[in-house]
């Protein structure tokens, strides 16, 4: 029996082109390209959602309950929600801390764990002017030589369509980020970050809508992964002081390349028994 060999989940960071880099406020951002990943859904933003009333926000009652938020798509097209998403609540906003996309007609009971009460008021500063990278369809940014976030799209118009929101991501990251007085990051190392942050460690969690969610965590940072057929549409990096928690309570952690159960409840487009996640060299 031949069994074709497969790549760590995120073993495709390896592969981007880092492209030259950009700075402002101290920040430098480095453009990553690489090949468009399959899309398979054609969705909405949740802006538009809501513009066409496709979208209702409900939260529970009690604040110890395990479901604090419901989403509702009453929309006939799937809507996605990268982590960082701001949810409008009857009585605070809430922010996704990892992605979703919801399909049509579909609603979601979003755990506890997977919120947090978004600032009353936001970080001084604001975060630094910069524009998306061309031809790129995710960014690094690091400060003082230090990578302090990284997002990656499927496809560089998602990565434009996002923007604003990976800016204010961006905003929230730097105020708790490590301080760092290096250098400025070279292309090498900052592509050396990103093969040795394809073998971190990753947590399944059970998704409460399409496709899969994975909890990452390395040395210096901790982060979501949302896979969709087995491509992934969104990563989120965050550089933290130190990795010893969890990001999430839930699943269970495995290494990046090892099998997992394909029968994980609550997950959809997962393989057949037996069958590795990953992506097919």
């Amino acid at each position: 029996m031949v069994v074709s060999r497969i790549t760590p989940f995120l073993a495709f960071l390896g592969d981007l082109e880092i492209l030259p880099s950009a700075s402002a406020g101290g920040v430098q951002v480095f453009g990553l390209h690489g090949p468009p990943r399959r899309a398979k859904h054609a969705y909405h933003t949740l802006a538009a959602a809501l513009a066409a009333n496709e979208i209702v926000v409900r939260e529970a009652a009690a604040a110890r309950e395990p479901v604090r938020v419901r989403i509702m798509n009453q929309g006939d097209s799937t809507v996605f929600l990268p982590a960082g998403e701001r949810l409008p609540g009857a009585q605070r906003r809430w922010v996704l801390k990892t992605s979703l996309l919801l399909g049509a007609q579909e609603t979601v009971k979003v755990p506890a764990a997977w919120i947090e009460a978004e600032r009353e008021s936001p970080p001084a500063g604001g975060a630094p002017r910069l524009s998306a990278p061309r031809d790129a369809s995710g960014a690094l940014f690091a400060r003082g030589g230090r990578v302090v976030l990284v997002e990656i799209f499927d496809r560089k118009d998602t990565l434009r369509r996002f923007w604003p929101l990976v800016l204010n991501t961006l905003q929230a990251v730097l105020e708790h980020a490590p301080t760092a007085d290096g250098p400025a990051l070279a292309s090498g190392d900052a592509a050396a970050w990103l093969q040795k942050a394809g073998g971190a460690r990753v947590e399944l969690l059970s998704s409460p809508s399409l496709g899969q969610s994975l909890a990452v965590r390395g040395d210096d940072f901790e982060g979501v992964c949302l896979l969709v057929d087995g491509e992934p549409a969104h990563v989120e990096f965050r550089a933290v002081a130190s990795a010893t928690e969890p990001l999430f309570s839930a699943g269970r952690e495995v290494p990046g390349g090892s099998r997992l159960d394909s029968r994980v409840e609550g997950n959809r487009y997962l393989p057949a028994a037996g069958d590795a996640l990953g992506r097919p060299e």
